[in-house]
């Protein structure tokens, strides 16, 4: 999946998902290094979603990531950790998002709630969960 970036004089770029598996890495290591077993937190995928994969994004945007986890951790729990970190990639803040099927659903689901401005990347994750 391609995502843009705006820069400071409205230009856009692109840039790609290959920070994917440094990003899981990253949020493996933070959540391990606060003392979370793998019986609590299990990163199953993540996705990138919201107005910077849509094009629509701002100067100041973030970039949303969902995080599908398995594990007995608290939703909330994983989020406050990770906000905590303040985590930026190529000098984007990240919204990240935690979910786990038994409460909010899987990737799939979750984007298909979302308003139609993300709908487009339910195909791509749909393709990918197969």
């Amino acid at each position: 999946m391609l995502l843009v970036k705006l820069t400071r004089s409205g230009v856009t770029h692109m840039w790609f998902e290959s920070y994917k598996e440094d990003l899981k890495e990253q949020i493996s290591r933070i959540i391990r290094d606060e003392f979370f077993g793998k019986d609590e937190f299990e990163l199953l995928d993540i996705a990138f979603y919201g107005s910077r994969t849509s094009g629509k994004a701002s100067i100041d945007s973030d970039l949303d990531v969902l995080v599908e986890y398995k594990g007995t951790a608290r939703e909330d729990t994983i989020f406050d950790v990770l906000a905590e970190q303040k985590l930026m990639l190529d000098g984007v803040r990240l919204d990240i998002n935690p979910i786990k099927k038994e409460k909010s659903g899987t990737i799939v689901d979750y984007l298909e709630r979302c308003d139609d401005n993300w709908k487009e990347h339910i195909t791509i994750q749909r393709r990918r969960s197969r």
